[in-house]
């Protein structure tokens, strides 16, 4: 199992609070009280959100052995609709990893009888990729526990919130999204 799924080798994070991410930025504020640190607790706390998502879903893919990528390559497919399939390259498109990622998920998946990979129609150097029936229920009862499980990561939060939350991800993503491509392979070089 690779490791987005390996619980084995995911942090065990175990009582870290953002109180404590607070404590840490009044140490750095009294260290360096010119510099802002203000982004320190909002991204720590990203980064604990992070590591408890990753450690519970080591315990809601256990049952399935399966990884995160191969769990949400089976929903990517089932989400098409019964007896659809998608070639490889536009399963990769979506945020999972690479395409030599998407090739071992694929064969993971494929070896324990969850996906068949056919011959393209049209361009016999293209391959498409479906569900088994095998792999439908698979991925419905994956679908079932994962929603089980991120409705109870959200309990007490409000629609809202939610929404509120979203709201603010997105542009923290955009702006992560924007540092990379600025940033690129060899900033700083």
């Amino acid at each position: 199992m690779d490791r987005a799924g390996d619980s084995s080798t995911s942090p065990r994070v175990s009582g870290k609070t953002g109180e404590e991410l607070e404590a840490l930025l009044k140490k750095w504020e009294q260290l360096a009280p010119d510099v802002d640190g203000s982004a320190m607790p909002v991204l720590g706390r990203l980064g604990l959100v992070a590591a408890y998502r990753e450690q519970a879903y080591g315990h809601v893919l256990a049952p399935f052995g399966l990884s995160l990528v191969d769990a949400h390559t089976l929903q990517l497919l089932r989400v098409l609709g019964p007896g659809a399939a998608a070639c490889p390259s536009e399963l990769v498109r979506f945020p999972f990893g690479s395409r030599a990622g998407m090739t071992r998920a694929l064969d993971r998946l494929e070896a324990k009888g969850l996906v068949r990979r056919s011959a393209h129609a049209e361009d016999r150097r293209r391959v498409l990729v479906s569900l088994t029936p095998e792999g439908e229920r698979v991925s419905d009862a994956f679908r079932d526990k994962e929603l089980a499980f991120q409705n109870h990561a959200l309990r007490g939060v409000s629609d809202r919130e939610r929404r509120a939350l979203s709201r603010t991800l997105d542009k923290l993503i955009d702006n992560l999204a924007a540092f990379d491509s600025e940033a690129g392979p060899h900033a700083g070089d």
